[in-house]
């Protein structure tokens, strides 16, 4: 796809020249590794490929309450035949039974007791009665050999790959590093973000409301973004339009932050002057400035001493989608992160026009129809200023730059904002 010219601009180039630039231009890579304790890896990336020591379970076990026997003496047993057996002790969970299932014998067992030395199987006890004498078993049903037993790893073999590198640890993986005996992990550094907000009609939430001032919501979007990502967020506050006071706050992280992000002041107005205050800064060399996207086409990306830094435009829909297309992009490349978001395919339920030689990124809720098919509902095509098309929306569909839109009942595929543990947008 060629490089267009937008209003405004007088040259932008493509998404995906954009990313790689930027990534070439500034070696994007993941971060050094370090190893945190177990109860804090939850949302962080494994730095390596993560092998089981053992096997899991460590023994056998008893699946069910009952009792462990030898299967081979159970056989022809009935409701109306019973087998009778010899109860000849009770194992206890959490330690080894002392002795053996002999010929003809059964010891009492629970969900999880290490299976008695000799038994193979265990009769349930809904199979099963205990007789007056307290020392009788009748047994109603024939067993297999290691029927309702767990087999020593039977869920992780000892030495198994359980876990690759790029991974993001969920609640369950942090299960099952516990499980094989880990109680530290080796994760990505996270990368510590800059984020400044530029602009002098912006205040903060808590201020009150004042003829042309504007609370600042992109900042707090981006901050709980990084958050979300596994970044470490170092918030820069709000700059005015002043050159010298964006330096400086920038200056003031230098050594400390990985990335720079910089919100509002990246258009080609003329009180846009984020662009002068970073060439003001020694080492800085912008790379771009406006992508062929909509909404977003003021994106801009450069270095500041071999760091990244990534101007987003002001309006709050643009910040938010032009930091998930790209920034977000940037930043799992730094953390490691090698899964791809959760995509889904559906119908269209409207047509959607766009203009070729721009990549249109259109927000839509995905729902059920009547026959029990994924429907794709745009929300707003247009709207750069918009947040709510953002909050109710579930995903995002990218119309191709060579594209001039997508027919209704086309099917086409569409990026979630959410993954499955964070729950549906109602």
């Amino acid at each position: 796809m060629k490089n267009v010219k937008l209003k405004g601009f007088r040259q932008t180039i493509p998404l995906e020249e954009a990313v790689e630039k930027l990534v070439r231009e500034a070696s994007i890579r993941p971060l050094e590794a370090e190893e945190v304790p177990l109860l804090g890896a939850s949302g962080r990336v494994l730095a390596g490929d993560v092998f089981s020591p053992l096997n899991v379970p460590p023994f056998d076990r008893a699946a069910m309450d009952g009792y462990a026997v030898k299967a081979e003496d159970t056989q022809g047993a009935s409701a109306s035949n019973p087998v009778l057996l010899k109860l000849s002790g009770e194992a206890e969970i959490g330690s080894e039974y002392r002795g053996s299932v002999g010929r003809g014998e059964a010891v009492q067992v629970g969900t999880g007791t290490p299976m008695p030395e000799g038994a193979n199987s265990v009769l349930m006890f809904e199979y099963s009665r205990l007789l007056e004498d307290g020392k009788t078993v009748e047994a109603y049903k024939p067993l297999a050999p290691g029927e309702n037993v767990a087999k020593a790893g039977e869920d992780v073999k000892a030495g198994e790959k359980i876990l690759l590198e790029g991974r993001v640890l969920l609640p369950p993986d942090v299960a099952m590093l516990a499980a094989i005996g880990l109680s530290r992990v080796k994760v990505r550094v996270k990368p510590r973000v800059a984020v400044l907000s530029v602009g002098g009609e912006l205040v903060e939430p808590e201020a009150e409301a004042a003829s042309g001032k504007i609370r600042d919501s992109n900042r707090y979007f981006l901050l709980s973004a990084l958050q979300r990502l596994g970044c470490t967020p170092l918030d820069l506050g709000i700059a005015p339009d002043e050159a010298e006071e964006i330096g400086s706050r920038i200056s003031g992280v230098m050594r400390e932050a990985h990335l720079y992000i910089l919100c509002g002041g990246s258009s080609v107005g003329g009180r846009d002057v984020t662009l002068d205050a970073l060439k003001g800064l020694e080492g800085f060399r912008l790379l771009f400035h406006g992508v062929s996207i909509r909404p977003g086409r003021p994106l801009a990306a450069g270095i500041l001493k071999g760091k990244p830094v990534i101007m987003l435009p002001g309006y709050p829909a643009a910040t938010m989608l032009t930091f998930h297309v790209f920034a977000r992009r940037i930043l799992s490349l730094m953390l490691g992160v090698k899964a791809a978001g959760l995509r889904v395919e559906g119908k269209l339920t409207r047509r959607i026009a766009s203009q070729p030689g721009i990549l249109d990124l259109v927000r839509v809720k995905v729902r059920r129809g009547e026959d029990g098919v994924r429907l794709i509902e745009p929300l707003r095509t247009a709207g750069a200023g918009v947040i709510s098309s953002v909050v109710k929306a579930d995903g995002l569909l990218l119309v191709p730059e060579p594209l001039e839109g997508y027919e209704q009942d086309e099917t086409v595929e569409v990026e979630l904002f959410r993954s499955p543990w964070e729950g549906v947008n109602g």
